[in-house]
């Protein structure tokens, strides 16, 4: 008996070829979107991940390293949402994203 990995099929690869392009185009949709309509400056080019941990993060989400995601908060309370701001502003949780070893440029 030989111990070996499976190779996936060509058209399970193109799946997760096609899964993953579209993955990719609606977190850059997610991201112009922000940019235009939030007031956000996001860099170009940075880890998707640590930017949506931090927006989770300040809209009041907890992200654990594995993934599992839950509120902050478990009040029945809704916060007070702030009135939006009149210039472009920095996501403020990049900063603590960066000690993760976020790679913005």
């Amino acid at each position: 008996m030989t111990g070996g990995t499976r190779t996936p099929s060509w058209k399970e690869r193109e799946n997760n070829k096609r899964r993953e392009r579209r993955r990719r185009a609606i977190a850059a949709k997610i991201f112009a979107g922000l940019r235009l309509y939030g007031n956000y400056t996001l860099p170009k080019h940075c880890d998707n991940n640590e930017v949506l941990k931090a927006l989770c993060n300040e809209a009041g989400w907890t992200v654990e390293p594995d993934g599992t995601t839950y509120r902050k908060h478990a009040s029945a309370q809704k916060p007070e949402i702030p009135p939006a701001p009149a210039s472009p502003r920095r996501l403020p949780r990049l900063t603590e994203a960066a000690r993760f070893g976020v790679a913005c440029s």
